[in-house]
């Protein structure tokens, strides 16, 4: 239940409020909506995508069929490796291992789900022991951009130039409500974090 101080400020309420459209937004969005949940996307800038639009479009992906074809030996569990020792062992263990078990799921899923289109070349980026890095054809806007248009087919909307000035939390640290320069207020979920 929402604290009745902040109960005067809540404008807009919503299951789950995303903030930032790039590539982990729009991907818990999309997750959110088919599983039934309203969401409020919010992004600070004039147009959605953030910098996952401009970035290189490229992925890393241990153990993925690509890779077996070109007969690379590859696993989750060298991705995890090299990881660490690129972190100077500063890495989240359990946030890297999380990462490195679903660097190929991951490309697949944006496959699968958004018809992401890759080359049919693997890139070994700095840091990678092995060629495992995806690419996709035209950099990250073959992957935001289907994510936009799916999204988009779903009825979800993002909030553009909506940055976040405050966030309230209660007495157990929970996320309770985000105030933008927009709308006065969003609701957050009570389990948010």
């Amino acid at each position: 239940m929402l604290d009745r101080r902040y109960a005067r400020e809540v404008d807009e309420s919503y299951d789950v409020v995303i903030v930032g459209s790039g590539f982990a937004g729009l991907a818990a969005a999309y997750e959110a909506r088919k599983a039934g949940a309203t969401v409020a996307i919010i992004e600070k800038m004039r147009a959605p995508g953030g910098n996952s639009l401009i970035m290189g479009g490229i992925f890393g992906a241990a153990g993925s069929p690509l890779q077996a074809a070109k007969g690379l030996k590859d696993s989750p569990e060298v991705l995890e490796q090299d990881m660490i020792r690129e972190g100077l062992g500063m890495n989240h263990a359990e946030l890297v291992r999380v990462v490195a078990q679903n660097s190929w799921p991951c490309v697949k899923w944006t496959i699968d789900e958004f018809g992401a289109k890759y080359t049919g070349t693997l890139v070994q980026e700095g840091g990678h022991s092995v060629p495992r890095c995806y690419q996709s054809e035209k950099g990250g806007s073959s992957v935001i951009n289907p994510m936009l248009d799916k999204l988009k087919s779903m009825g979800q909307q993002i909030k553009l130039q909506t940055y976040v000035q405050k966030i309230l939390r209660d007495k157990d640290g929970r996320v309770k409500v985000l105030r933008s320069a927009k709308v006065t207020c969003f609701r957050a979920p009570p389990a948010a974090r």
